[in-house]
Protein backbone atom coordinates (compact mmCIF):
# COMPACT_ATOMS: atom_id res chain seq x y z
CA UNK A 1 0.00 0.00 0.00
CA UNK A 2 1.44 3.39 -0.94
CA UNK A 3 1.45 6.31 1.55
CA UNK A 4 -1.23 8.16 -0.41
CA UNK A 5 -3.51 5.14 -0.84
CA UNK A 6 -6.26 4.90 1.80
CA UNK A 7 -6.28 1.84 4.09
CA UNK A 8 -8.25 -1.23 2.98
CA UNK A 9 -10.91 -0.59 5.66
CA UNK A 10 -11.62 2.81 4.11
CA UNK A 11 -11.77 1.36 0.62
CA UNK A 12 -14.34 -1.18 1.83
CA UNK A 13 -16.45 1.58 3.39
CA UNK A 14 -16.58 3.37 0.04
CA UNK A 15 -18.17 0.26 -1.46
CA UNK A 16 -20.96 0.07 1.12
CA UNK A 17 -24.36 1.13 -0.19
CA UNK A 18 -25.31 4.66 0.72
CA UNK A 19 -28.76 5.56 1.89
CA UNK A 20 -30.73 7.18 -0.85
CA UNK A 21 -34.08 8.90 -0.89
CA UNK A 22 -36.91 6.40 -1.09
CA UNK A 23 -38.02 5.84 -4.66
CA UNK A 24 -41.55 4.84 -3.82
CA UNK A 25 -44.11 5.93 -6.34
CA UNK A 26 -46.15 7.77 -3.71
CA UNK A 27 -43.38 10.12 -2.63
CA UNK A 28 -42.30 10.84 -6.17
CA UNK A 29 -45.92 11.46 -7.12
CA UNK A 30 -46.40 13.98 -4.30
CA UNK A 31 -43.23 15.80 -5.34
CA UNK A 32 -44.38 16.03 -8.97
CA UNK A 33 -47.89 16.99 -7.84
CA UNK A 34 -46.41 19.79 -5.71
CA UNK A 35 -44.43 21.15 -8.66
CA UNK A 36 -47.48 20.94 -10.92
CA UNK A 37 -49.70 22.70 -8.37
CA UNK A 38 -47.23 25.53 -7.93
CA UNK A 39 -46.72 26.07 -11.66
CA UNK A 40 -50.30 25.59 -12.84
CA UNK A 41 -52.02 27.52 -10.05
CA UNK A 42 -49.30 30.16 -10.09
CA UNK A 43 -49.86 30.64 -13.82
CA UNK A 44 -53.60 31.03 -13.30
CA UNK A 45 -53.00 33.60 -10.57
CA UNK A 46 -50.82 35.64 -12.92
CA UNK A 47 -53.51 35.41 -15.61
CA UNK A 48 -56.30 36.54 -13.24
CA UNK A 49 -54.20 39.43 -11.88
CA UNK A 50 -53.44 40.52 -15.46
CA UNK A 51 -57.17 40.42 -16.30
CA UNK A 52 -57.92 42.65 -13.31
CA UNK A 53 -55.20 45.13 -14.30
CA UNK A 54 -56.34 45.25 -17.92
CA UNK A 55 -59.99 45.45 -16.86
CA UNK A 56 -61.23 42.45 -18.81
CA UNK A 57 -62.66 40.30 -16.02
CA UNK A 58 -65.39 37.94 -17.18
CA UNK A 59 -66.98 37.37 -13.78
CA UNK A 60 -66.20 40.57 -11.88
CA UNK A 61 -63.24 41.68 -9.78
CA UNK A 62 -64.54 40.11 -6.56
CA UNK A 63 -64.84 36.69 -8.23
CA UNK A 64 -61.32 37.04 -9.64
CA UNK A 65 -59.94 37.96 -6.20
CA UNK A 66 -61.70 34.92 -4.70
CA UNK A 67 -60.15 32.66 -7.34
CA UNK A 68 -56.72 34.20 -6.76
CA UNK A 69 -57.02 33.55 -3.01
CA UNK A 70 -58.22 29.99 -3.60
CA UNK A 71 -55.39 29.25 -6.04
CA UNK A 72 -52.82 30.82 -3.70
CA UNK A 73 -53.76 28.11 -1.20
CA UNK A 74 -52.92 25.46 -3.79
CA UNK A 75 -49.58 27.14 -4.50
CA UNK A 76 -48.73 27.06 -0.78
CA UNK A 77 -49.85 23.43 -0.53
CA UNK A 78 -47.69 22.54 -3.55
CA UNK A 79 -44.71 24.28 -1.95
CA UNK A 80 -45.20 22.27 1.26
CA UNK A 81 -45.19 19.01 -0.73
CA UNK A 82 -41.97 19.97 -2.52
CA UNK A 83 -40.33 21.29 0.65
CA UNK A 84 -41.06 18.05 2.51
CA UNK A 85 -39.26 16.03 -0.13
CA UNK A 86 -36.27 18.40 -0.21
CA UNK A 87 -35.99 18.27 3.60
CA UNK A 88 -36.03 14.46 3.50
CA UNK A 89 -33.26 14.41 0.88
CA UNK A 90 -31.14 16.80 2.98
CA UNK A 91 -31.53 14.61 6.08
CA UNK A 92 -30.43 11.51 4.14
CA UNK A 93 -27.41 13.38 2.74
CA UNK A 94 -26.38 14.50 6.24
CA UNK A 95 -26.77 10.96 7.59
CA UNK A 96 -24.55 9.57 4.81
CA UNK A 97 -21.88 12.20 5.54
CA UNK A 98 -21.92 11.42 9.27
CA UNK A 99 -21.70 7.66 8.68
CA UNK A 100 -18.80 8.18 6.29
CA UNK A 101 -16.95 10.30 8.87
CA UNK A 102 -17.56 7.75 11.63
CA UNK A 103 -16.20 4.99 9.41
CA UNK A 104 -13.11 7.08 8.64
CA UNK A 105 -12.65 7.92 12.32
CA UNK A 106 -12.78 4.25 13.29
CA UNK A 107 -10.19 3.41 10.63
CA UNK A 108 -7.93 6.26 11.84
CA UNK A 109 -7.95 5.33 15.52
CA UNK A 110 -10.70 7.73 16.56
CA UNK A 111 -9.09 10.93 15.31
CA UNK A 112 -9.65 12.93 12.10
CA UNK A 113 -9.09 16.36 10.65
CA UNK A 114 -11.27 18.08 8.07
CA UNK A 115 -8.54 17.92 5.45
CA UNK A 116 -7.98 14.17 6.03
CA UNK A 117 -11.68 13.53 5.67
CA UNK A 118 -11.99 15.59 2.50
CA UNK A 119 -8.92 13.90 1.03
CA UNK A 120 -10.06 10.36 1.85
CA UNK A 121 -13.69 10.78 0.85
CA UNK A 122 -15.82 12.44 -1.76
CA UNK A 123 -16.92 15.19 0.64
CA UNK A 124 -16.07 18.81 0.03
CA UNK A 125 -14.26 20.64 2.79
CA UNK A 126 -17.39 22.70 3.51
CA UNK A 127 -19.59 19.58 3.80
CA UNK A 128 -17.01 17.86 6.01
CA UNK A 129 -16.84 20.91 8.32
CA UNK A 130 -20.63 21.02 8.63
CA UNK A 131 -20.79 17.29 9.39
CA UNK A 132 -18.07 17.61 12.05
CA UNK A 133 -19.95 20.54 13.60
CA UNK A 134 -23.15 18.46 13.77
CA UNK A 135 -21.26 15.56 15.36
CA UNK A 136 -19.51 17.78 17.91
CA UNK A 137 -22.76 19.57 18.83
CA UNK A 138 -24.41 16.21 19.48
CA UNK A 139 -21.49 15.14 21.70
CA UNK A 140 -20.18 12.39 19.41
CA UNK A 141 -16.74 13.95 19.02
CA UNK A 142 -14.47 16.40 20.82
CA UNK A 143 -12.49 19.19 19.20
CA UNK A 144 -8.74 19.58 19.78
CA UNK A 145 -6.00 21.48 17.98
CA UNK A 146 -3.03 19.69 16.44
CA UNK A 147 0.55 20.90 16.84
CA UNK A 148 0.24 22.40 13.34
CA UNK A 149 -2.79 24.44 14.45
CA UNK A 150 -5.39 22.41 12.57
CA UNK A 151 -8.66 21.41 14.22
CA UNK A 152 -8.66 17.75 15.12
CA UNK A 153 -11.83 15.84 15.93
CA UNK A 154 -11.51 13.01 18.46
CA UNK A 155 -14.09 10.27 18.75
CA UNK A 156 -13.53 8.73 22.20
CA UNK A 157 -15.78 5.74 21.59
CA UNK A 158 -13.91 4.87 18.38
CA UNK A 159 -10.40 4.89 19.84
CA UNK A 160 -8.59 1.56 20.03
CA UNK A 161 -9.48 -0.46 23.12
CA UNK A 162 -5.93 -0.31 24.51
CA UNK A 163 -5.97 3.48 24.46
CA UNK A 164 -9.46 3.60 26.03
CA UNK A 165 -8.31 1.27 28.80
CA UNK A 166 -5.21 3.41 29.46
CA UNK A 167 -7.40 6.45 30.11
CA UNK A 168 -8.07 9.82 28.65
CA UNK A 169 -8.15 13.23 30.27
CA UNK A 170 -9.73 16.24 28.61
CA UNK A 171 -8.52 15.73 25.09
CA UNK A 172 -5.02 14.35 25.77
CA UNK A 173 -3.59 10.92 26.48
CA UNK A 174 -2.04 10.05 29.86
CA UNK A 175 1.47 10.42 28.43
CA UNK A 176 0.83 14.15 27.81
CA UNK A 177 -1.47 14.88 30.75
CA UNK A 178 -0.58 16.08 34.22
CA UNK A 179 -0.27 13.46 36.93
CA UNK A 180 -3.33 13.22 39.08
CA UNK A 181 -3.45 11.64 42.49
CA UNK A 182 -6.40 11.44 44.82
CA UNK A 183 -6.74 10.82 48.50
CA UNK A 184 -9.94 10.54 50.49
CA UNK A 185 -9.60 14.14 51.67
CA UNK A 186 -8.21 16.06 48.73
CA UNK A 187 -7.58 16.08 45.04
CA UNK A 188 -4.04 17.11 44.06
CA UNK A 189 -2.82 17.96 40.59
CA UNK A 190 0.94 18.00 40.18
CA UNK A 191 3.11 18.68 37.14
CA UNK A 192 5.51 15.84 36.34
Amino acid sequence: MSPTEPPAEIMQSQNRPKLSPPRSGGKKFTFVLGIFMMLFCGGLIVTYVAEIIVGQTKHGVSSQLGLITFLAGFVVWGWKLVQGRLTENKAIKELNEEQLILTRAKANGGMLTVSQTALQSQLSIADAKKAFERLSLSGICQIDVTEEGELCYRFPSLRPKAERDAGYIIGTSFENAQSISTSPTELKVSDS
